[in-house]
């Protein structure tokens, strides 16, 4: 089965895939956040008001370790233009994992799978993305 998770879905998804059991073959993380890296500040998104904004965190400072120990292949997209999380802060959490690799979404920014949903998908199919995973690692 293919996990996917975005944004803080994505956090969840990386925690998660950590101890699988063998249910889960793959990993996709879009525009997630979660991982601490340095000079790429998350930028906030929610309902905090400015003054709340800067006292949380949008990461965990122990997860950059953690996705090392993911045992299946992940897939990070980020879009291009996401002033959320960048895509050198994608390129970073896709270097985290042992299997990781980062996919830039073009036209998109926070939400690809919205903004440019045929891109986004074509690299999200289970099927495809596991073969295209296979076949680079020939």
């Amino acid at each position: 089965m293919l996990v996917v998770g975005s944004s803080l879905g994505g956090w969840v998804a990386a925690e998660m895939a950590r101890d699988t059991a063998g249910l889960v073959s793959g990993l996709a993380l879009v525009d997630a956040v979660g991982i601490d890296v340095p000079g790429e500040p998350i930028q906030g998104f929610f309902t905090l008001d400015p003054p709340t904004l800067g006292e949380y965190t949008w990461h965990d400072p122990k997860l950059r370790r953690r996705p090392a120990r993911v045992r299946v292949p992940a897939l990070l997209l980020c879009g291009e233009s996401d002033r959320i999380v960048t895509p050198t802060y994608g390129a970073a959490y896709a270097a985290a994992f042992g299997d990781g690799r980062l996919v830039v979404v073009p036209e998109a920014g926070h939400l690809p799978h919205t903004e440019n949903p045929a891109a986004t998908l074509s690299h999200l199919d289970a099927r495809a993305w596991l073969d295209r995973h296979r076949d680079s690692r020939a």
